[in-house]
C-alpha cells in the first residue's frame, strides 16, 4: 500500500473517533424509567392478608415515594400498613429510603378479607424521587387478591355406647355478648343528615391522622374515645344506622357542630387538614364562596376572586377572506356581526383560597394554584382579614312620660280620654259660675233699697218717742204726732242724717233741763 493512501485512512479513522465522542458527550442523561409491582395473593373469606407493594427505581439509587394503592373496599378492609394510612378503597404510602444506594422501596399492606371474590390492587406513584431528588418518573404496577368462601365442615358424629347410668346435668352458663359498637352509639346530625357516633375506637379499622392517637374525651358530659393531638383538634368516629360507611369528622365543642375530615398530602414533606372557617373571621375583600375538587374524592370548600363584569355582548367578525365572493343571503348573515355571550368565554380561576391547617398545627388561609397543584401560605394584606369586634351596646335613653304615652295605643287612649272629661267638666264649672252671676245681680238693688226703708221707719219711731217724752202735758196725741212725722217724712229722708230741731214753748223752756230735748240716733 503507498504511504500516501496509508495517512489519509489514518486521518479519517481519527476525524471519526473524534465525531463520536463529541455526539457521546452532548448525548443527554437518560434515567432508567421507575416501576411498581404489588404481589397477588388468595384468602379465605374473613381471614387477613398481606399484600408487599414495590417501586424500583431502574438502577437509579431512590430517595422517596408518594403513592396511592387503591381496591376493592366491599373485598378488602384496610388493616394496617408500613408509611401507609388511608382505608374505604384508597390507601396513601409516604416513604422514605435508609440508604443512599438503596434501588427500591417496598412496603407491606395488610388486609382483611370480608368476603368471597377478587379485586385488583392497584399502585401508582404520585411523586418518585431519586437520592438526588431528581424525578424519576411514574412508577404503577397492580395485583390480585382473591377470596375464597369460608368452607365450613360438619363433623361425622360418632356413635357412642350408652351409659349405663345417667350423668349428671350441669347447668349451661350462658354468656353474655358484648354490645356492639353502634348499638351504643350516640345520635347526631353532621353533614346534613343523621349519623352514629361511636364511643370507643377499640375496633375501628381506619388510622387516625398523623400525630393523633385514641384518647379519652368528654363528649356532652359523657366519656367516649376521640383522636387527639397537640393541635387542639378533635377527631370522632362517625357511621350510618348500620355501623358502615365509617369516617372521622372534625368536631367543633363551641358549635356544637362536625365537619367532614378532609387532608391533602401536597409532597412527602407536606400535608394539610381543611377546617370549617371560624364565624368570627372575615374573608379577604373581593372574595366570594365556590367549591374546589382537588381530586374525584376531595371536595373542599373554597373562595375565589370575583371577576369584573364583562361586557355582555360581544361582537366577534368573521374574517371577509372566509367566504370570497359569496353574495347570497346566508353568506350575508354570515358575515354579520354575531354577539357572543362573555361568560361563555371566561376562562376558569388559576387560585383559589382555602382555610386549612398545617403540619404544625398553624391554621389560617392557603393559595391553591391549580395549574402548579401547589399550596402557599396567603400573603394578602393584613387589614383584610381582620376578627369581628363586637358592636358597643347603646345605652339605653330612658323614655319621657310622652313618650311611653305615645308608644302604647292602650295608654294613649286613655290619656286623651281622661284629659277630654276634664275639659267637659271644666266647661261645666264655668257655665254654672256664670250662670250664678246672672242670677245675683238683679237681687242686689232690692235688698239694699229694702234696708234702707227699715233704717227709716227705726229713726222716725226714735224721732216720736223723743218728741213725746219732751213734751209730756201739751204733747199731741201720739197719732198727730206720728201723722205729722209721716208728713215731714218725705221731706225729711232725703236727708237722713241731719237731725231735726223743734222749738219747744217757753215756759217749758225755761222749766225744760238745759239738755237738748232730742235724744242722740241710736243704732240697730
Amino acid at each position: 500500500m503507498p504511504k500516501k493512501q496509508t495517512n489519509l485512512t489514518k486521518r479519517l479513522l481519527v476525524f471519526v473517533l473524534a465525531a463520536l465522542m463529541v455526539f457521546a458527550a452532548a448525548a443527554p442523561i437518560v434515567f432508567a424509567a421507575g416501576s411498581a409491582s404489588v404481589t397477588s395473593a388468595t384468602v379465605t373469606e374473613g381471614s387477613n392478608v398481606t399484600v408487599t407493594v414495590t417501586f424500583n427505581g431502574g438502577g437509579t439509587n431512590v430517595g422517596a415515594v408518594d403513592a396511592y394503592v387503591r381496591y376493592d373496599s366491599s373485598i378488602l378492609q384496610f388493616v394496617s400498613g408500613d408509611s401507609s394510612s388511608g382505608g374505604s378503597g384508597s390507601v396513601h404510602i409516604v416513604g422514605f429510603t435508609s440508604s443512599s444506594t438503596q434501588k427500591s422501596l417496598s412496603y407491606k399492606l395488610k388486609f382483611k378479607a370480608l368476603k368471597a371474590g377478587s379485586t385488583n390492587v392497584n399502585a401508582s406513584s404520585n411523586e418518585f424521587l431519586s437520592y438526588d431528588g431528581e424525578e424519576i418518573g411514574t412508577a404503577s404496577g397492580s395485583g390480585k387478591v382473591t377470596v375464597k368462601a369460608k368452607v365450613t365442615v360438619t363433623p361425622t358424629a360418632k356413635p357412642t355406647a350408652k351409659p349405663t347410668t345417667k350423668p349428671t346435668k350441669k347447668p349451661t352458663v350462658t354468656a353474655t355478648p358484648e354490645p356492639k359498637d353502634i348499638d351504643t352509639a350516640i345520635k347526631v346530625k353532621a353533614d346534613g343528615k343523621t349519623l352514629y357516633l361511636w364511643r370507643s375506637l377499640k375496633n375501628v379499622t381506619l388510622p387516625l391522622p398523623d400525630g393523633y392517637s385514641a384518647q379519652s374525651y368528654e363528649y356532652k358530659g359523657e366519656k367516649i374515645q376521640g383522636g387527639l393531638g397537640t393541635s387542639g383538634l378533635v377527631f370522632l368516629y362517625l357511621t350510618d344506622s348500620k355501623g358502615e360507611n365509617g369516617a372521622y369528622y372534625l368536631y367543633d365543642q363551641q358549635e356544637d357542630s362536625f365537619f367532614p375530615f378532609m387532608s391533602l398530602e401536597h409532597s412527602v414533606t407536606a400535608n394539610y387538614i381543611f377546617l370549617p372557617i371560624p364565624k368570627d373571621l372575615v374573608i379577604p375583600e373581593g372574595y366570594e364562596e365556590t367549591e374546589l375538587k382537588l381530586r374525584e374524592d376531595l371536595t373542599v370548600p373554597a373562595w375565589v376572586k370575583q371577576a369584573e363584569d364583562p361586557d355582555p355582548q360581544v361582537e366577534v367578525t368573521p374574517d371577509p377572506a372566509a367566504t370570497p365572493g359569496d353574495s347570497s343571503d346566508e353568506g350575508a348573515a354570515a358575515n354579520e356581526a354575531t354577539p357572543i355571550n362573555a361568560a361563555s368565554i371566561a376562562q376558569a380561576p388559576e387560585f383559589y383560597l382555602v382555610y386549612a391547617m398545617n403540619a404544625k398545627g398553624e391554621a389560617g388561609f392557603y393559595q391553591y394554584d391549580t395549574l402548579e397543584k401547589t399550596m402557599q401560605r396567603y400573603a394578602g394584606a393584613v387589614e383584610d382579614i381582620v376578627v369581628k369586634e363586637p358592636e358597643p351596646t347603646p345605652t339605653p335613653v330612658p323614655e319621657t312620660f310622652v313618650e311611653k304615652i305615645m308608644g302604647d295605643n292602650i295608654l294613649m287612649i286613655l290619656f286623651f280620654g281622661l284629659a277630654g272629661l276634664c275639659l267637659i267638666f271644666l266647661i261645666v264649672i264655668i257655665v254654672l259660675a256664670i250662670k250664678g252671676r246672672k242670677n245675683k245681680g238683679p237681687k242686689a238693688p232690692k235688698e239694699k233699697k229694702k234696708k234702707k226703708e227699715l233704717e227709716e221707719v227705726d229713726w222716725l219711731s226714735d224721732e216720736a218717742d223723743a218728741i213725746r217724752d219732751a213734751q209730756p202735758e201739751e204733747a199731741a196725741p201720739a197719732e198727730s204726732i206720728e201723722e205729722t212725722v209721716r208728713e215731714a217724712a218725705p221731706a225729711e229722708a232725703a236727708k237722713p242724717t241731719v237731725e231735726p230741731v223743734v222749738e219747744a214753748p217757753k215756759a217749758e223752756a225755761e222749766e225744760a233741763p238745759a239738755e237738748s230735748p232730742f235724744p242722740k240716733r241710736r243704732n240697730r
